[in-house]
C-alpha cells in the first residue's frame, strides 16, 4: 500500500525509523521502508544498517554522494507499492497518528504535505539563527516541503525532481514549481514533522551561499527556465533590480560589505539582514561585479 522512503546523510535514523515502523507494523497494512544512504561517513552507515533486520526494511548504501534530488528518484524508482511518503532523515515524530493520517489521504493521484515544526525553544545560541528561519520561514509555508509529503507513484513518476540540481536546495522549489506549471495542486494536513537538523550560524549561511551559487550557475547556463526564476522570492527582487539597471550597484555594495554582513547577520539573527546578504551574493553570482 504505502512505501516510506528515507534518503540518508551522515546522521543517525535509528529513532526515526522504529518510531515508524511501529506504527506502520501495529496498522497492519502492507508497507515498506527503504533507506538509501548517501555516501555518509562510516560511522554512520555501521550505524544505520542494523535497521535492515527489521521486517520490510530495506538498507542500501551508495558508493558516491548523488545528491537531494537523484537520491529521491532512486527511492522512488525503488519502491513497489502505490504511494510513496518521502521523510528526511534529520526528523522527529511525536505523534502516534502520523502514518495513519497519511493512510486516509491515499486515495487516486494525490500529493500531499504535512508539514514541519520547530522545537518551541532553540536547543543552543549558535542554531539560533537557522531556528528562527525555520520558526519565521520554513513552518509558513502552506502547500508543499519536500521534507514531508505523501504522492501517489503515477503522479511521482510525471514530475520527479529534476536532477540538474546537483547540490543543496531549490530541487525542492523546482518541484513544487514544476506541480504549478501542470496545474496540480498539492493539500496540506496537519501532520507535521519536528525538524531537527540544525546546523550553526556559519555553516546555515555557506549552504544558503551554495543554494545561490547553483542557481546562478544553472540560470546563466539556461538549464532553468526564465519563469522559475521569477517564481522564487529572492528571484522576483533580483528582477526588479534588474529592470531598475541596479544589480551591479548591489553587487559592488556587497563587495565591499560582506564581511561586516556576515559578523552582524551572526551577531543579530536577522533575516532582514540576511536577505539582504542574499540578494547581493546572488547579484555577485550573476557577474554583475568581479
Amino acid at each position: 500500500m504505502i512505501s516510506i522512503l528515507i534518503p540518508i546523510y551522515n546522521i543517525s535514523v535509528c529513532e526515526l525509523v522504529q518510531s515508524i515502523h511501529k506504527q506502520a507494523v501495529a496498522l497492519n497494512i502492507p508497507f515498506e521502508i527503504i533507506l538509501i544512504d548517501d555516501n555518509s561517513e562510516q560511522q554512520w552507515k555501521d550505524t544505520n544498517k542494523q535497521l535492515s533486520t527489521l521486517q520490510n526494511v530495506e538498507y542500501k548504501e551508495l558508493t558516491e554522494n548523488i545528491g537531494r534530488a537523484k537520491i529521491r528518484n532512486l527511492l522512488a524508482d525503488t519502491a513497489q507499492y502505490p504511494y510513496l511518503l518521502f521523510i528526511d532523515c534529520d526528523a522527529e515524530i511525536d505523534n502516534t497518528s502520523f502514518i495513519d493520517n497519511y493512510l486516509s489521504e491515499c486515495k487516486g493521484t494525490t500529493i500531499v504535505c504535512g508539514g514541519i515544526k520547530y522545537d518551541n525553544n532553540c536547543p543552543n545560541k549558535d542554531f539560533y539563527l537557522r531556528w528562527k528561519y525555520g520558526i519565521k520561514r520554513e513552518c509558513k509555508k502552506t502547500d508543499f516541503l519536500s521534507s514531508n509529503f505523501l504522492i501517489s507513484k503515477g503522479l511521482f513518476d510525471k514530475i520527479k525532481f529534476n536532477e540538474l540540481f546537483p547540490v543543496y536546495g531549490f530541487e525542492d522549489t523546482f518541484f513544487r514549481f514544476s506541480l504549478h506549471k501542470q496545474g496540480i495542486k498539492s493539500k496540506k494536513i496537519n501532520n507535521p514533522l519536528i525538524h531537527k537538523g540544525l546546523y550553526d550560524a556559519e555553516e546555515f549561511i555557506l549552504r544558503t551561499e551554495v543554494c545561490l551559487r547553483s542557481l546562478s550557475d544553472l540560470y546563466q547556463k539556461q538549464l532553468i527556465p526564465d519563469d522559475f526564476l521569477e517564481y522564487l522570492r529572492i528571484g522576483k527582487t533580483y528582477k526588479k533590480l534588474y529592470r531598475l539597471h541596479l544589480p551591479k550597484v548591489v553587487a559592488s555594495f556587497y563587495n565591499c560589505t560582506h564581511f561586516f554582513s556576515k559578523w552582524m547577520i551572526k551577531k543579530t539573527s536577522s533575516l532582514f539582514l540576511l536577505d539582504i546578504y542574499k540578494i547581493g551574493f546572488f547579484c555577485k553570482q550573476m557577474n554583475h561585479a568581479k
